[in-house]
């Protein structure tokens, strides 16, 4: 009997474990609500950019990269718009330190984990300020699009010159060797009298009859035009990729003001507040079942 009364007892306190619980759970709900409220708001505004980028050379027919990895010439821009240089010329020109109240490294530290940069796939440029003012975020970004398109025409003119520099200085020492040659016939004409100035494209054996020495120099100036042209031929398709005229980069779309909340989301706020709630609830709803059964059981 008295084990009968005592399980009856028991069981007759456990509406404090439910009320325990059941209150937890609602006061978690809320105060993760309430914590979601107070929580920094991260408002995003994304401007759209025409990227036209030059690539760099990487042999003929060789410039498509493979399926599912970027081109190297993209990686290069995001590298360069998210470097030091760049955001320091954006935060100079937007006055951030003083309107932050930050050092320039500072400013640099919060506008990279502001800034998200990605290519679509016909060469679209996502721009992307996210930032807990909406205002700041939209202002931010219609000043970086106009600079970020002046940085990638400038990037792919120093990437042309660099090319471009490249190839002369592969083409200098055939170059060099024609004139070498020219000016070494020249002067063995001159020193038997001579004073006609042949081009490489006269026939130069009119001129062997003057001296034995004078066909191995017409031979040595001939074959390094030779040389000369067949390299020329061998990077052509690399100087016309250099001379290659793109499209200007241009702002297809500006970014608009911000008006709804891109994060945090709220359900992770209560999912763990009720979380909490439960756990709380089921600890003091058990203490509170135990003592007033011993107190009243």
């Amino acid at each position: 009997m008295q084990r009968r009364k005592t399980k009856k007892g028991f069981w007759w306190w456990s509406w404090l474990l439910i009320l325990c619980v059941v209150g937890g759970v609602a006061g978690g709900w809320f105060m993760g609500q309430k914590l979601w409220d107070i929580a920094p708001k991260e408002y995003h505004s994304t401007a759209t950019l025409r990227a036209n980028l030059l690539k760099t050379y990487e042999g003929k027919g060789n410039n498509a990269p493979e399926i599912g990895i970027r081109n190297p010439a993209e990686t290069a821009t995001l590298r360069d718009l998210e470097s030091v240089e760049f955001l320091s010329v954006l935060a100079d020109e937007m006055e951030l330190e003083k309107e932050w109240g930050m050092q320039q490294s500072e400013v640099i530290v919060r506008l990279r984990d502001a800034i998200r940069l990605e290519f679509g796939e016909n060469s679209e440029l996502y721009i992307t300020i996210n930032l807990s003012d909406p205002i700041e975020s939209h202002t931010i970004v219609k000043a970086m699009a106009p600079l970020a398109v002046e940085r990638i025409e400038f990037l792919n003119e120093q990437l042309r010159k660099a090319g471009q520099n490249a190839v002369e200085e592969r083409l200098h020492p055939f170059k060099q060797a024609v004139s070498d040659a020219r000016t070494d016939f020249i002067s063995l004409l001159r020193a038997y009298g001579v004073t006609d100035t042949p081009v490489i494209e006269m026939d130069l054996s009119v001129y062997n009859n003057i001296s034995a020495d004078v066909l191995p120099a017409g031979l040595k100036w001939e074959d390094a035009d030779r040389d000369l042209k067949v390299f020329q031929a061998e990077v052509k398709p690399e100087v016309m990729h250099w001379m290659k005229t793109l499209l200007p980069t241009s702002i297809l779309q500006e970014g608009e003001l911000p008006t709804e909340i891109s994060g945090p989301d709220l359900e992770p706020f209560q999912s763990r507040g009720m979380l909490v709630g439960l756990s709380l609830g089921l600890i003091f709803g058990l203490l509170t079942q135990l003592i007033f059964w011993k107190l009243f059981s």
